[in-house]
């Protein structure tokens, strides 16, 4: 009885493995229908912000997030050397940075 049993799981492992591999090919498929409503969901949160010279030259323009009402987040490179900067939300609106918080991991 015991090898009945063991082949009964052998033969198992193919249709499990097929079974895996199916669903694995929807995840995809899936995902993409999900993307756009994610995009949508999370797109206010985004920004851009553009840094300038003392002589008002654009030197870089980068992304960012809000993690608060007050708060953006971005990359230390976006802001280095930087005189001024300004966040630029997706609605076409624009604002100064007061002040920055740089941490070093």
């Amino acid at each position: 009885m015991q090898r009945t049993g063991v082949r009964f799981k052998k033969d198992l492992v193919p249709v499990c493995l097929a079974a895996l591999l199916c669903l694995l090919a929807t995840c995809p498929v899936i995902a993409q229908d999900l993307l756009p409503d994610l995009v949508r969901r999370i797109k206010p949160s985004a920004v851009a912000i553009e840094t300038f010279d003392a002589r008002g030259e654009k030197l870089m323009r980068g992304s960012g997030f809000f993690i608060d009402k007050d708060r953006v987040v971005t990359n230390r490179h976006v802001i280095d050397g930087a005189f001024r900067a300004e966040v630029h939300l997706s609605s076409g609106n624009s604002f100064p940075v007061k002040s920055v918080l740089a941490r070093r991991c």
